[in-house]
């Protein structure tokens, strides 16, 4: 299941058991037992604009020294300074 929240930009995926599941992972000795029908947070992805950066990043004290992006503008490297 995925889903997308348009406020904080952010897509939740999860994941829902279609069957009683046991999962055992030995190196840390843990069993997990999933009941049908529950479901899993899997991944939690975030979009951010540009500006929405340089706030996030204002308001703990940094500022935007220069953006690197693709070609297409779909990909920023932020670097910040105090």
């Amino acid at each position: 299941e995925t889903r997308f929240d348009p406020d904080t930009m952010c897509m939740k995926q999860s994941l829902r058991a279609l069957r009683d599941v046991t999962v055992r992972l030995t190196d840390i000795d843990l069993t997990i037992r999933i009941s049908e029908g529950e479901s899993i947070h899997t991944e939690w992805s975030c979009k951010f604009t540009k500006e929405s950066v340089a706030r996030q990043l204002e308001t703990a004290g940094l500022t935007v020294t220069e953006i690197f992006t693709d070609r297409q503008d779909r990909f920023a490297l932020v670097v910040a300074t105090r």
